[in-house]
């Protein structure tokens, strides 16, 4: 399971929100074993305290999200994946909708659906590098969604006095 949070407190529920929710994805699972990579300190800090597998974390990624980031997270889990390791892989993170609407998402990654067009003619390094692209893309639309959260935000002056 990928859960992507912040790397400050200063952010109300959000954290509490994905981390609730990735506990309670966790709590169903009981019986598989849940590995987590973990994106923020705020996420690092909460699975630290407890006792679960915590496979990877990455701190301050998300300050500046690139492509190039989220091709390599996904390129690790990938990998574990294709090489049996790992059955399912899931990701939770919170989806900016506008200052007032915000959504956790816990959405499952791999294995994806049948590719639209896929035949099964195709060579598998081929289908590989789709399903990596897609990952990634997934990967990145996540971090970006972080990003443009506005948690960044710094407060508007106040009118003082002036009409």
């Amino acid at each position: 399971m990928i859960v992507i949070t912040a790397d400050k407190g200063l952010c109300g529920a959000y954290n509490t929100n994905i981390l609730k929710h990735a506990f309670e994805f966790m709590a169903e699972k009981t019986d598989a074993s849940v590995e987590l990579n973990i994106l923020g300190k705020r996420g690092r800090d909460f699975f630290r305290r407890r006792s679960f597998a915590v496979r990877h974390e990455a701190i301050n990624v998300l300050q500046k999200p690139s492509f190039a980031d989220a091709a390599a997270i996904a390129g690790d889990v990938i990998e574990e994946f294709i090489a049996g390791r790992k059955d399912q892989v899931w990701i939770v993170y919170n989806e900016f909708k506008s200052v007032v609407q915000q959504r956790v998402v816990v959405e499952p990654l791999l294995p994806i659906k049948k590719l639209p067009g896929f035949r099964s003619g195709i060579r598998l390094n081929t289908c590989t590098m789709n399903h990596r692209r897609r990952f990634s893309t997934i990967c990145c639309r996540a971090m970006w969604s972080r990003k443009s959260s506005g948690l960044s935000w710094r407060r508007r002056p106040r009118n003082r006095g002036r009409a």
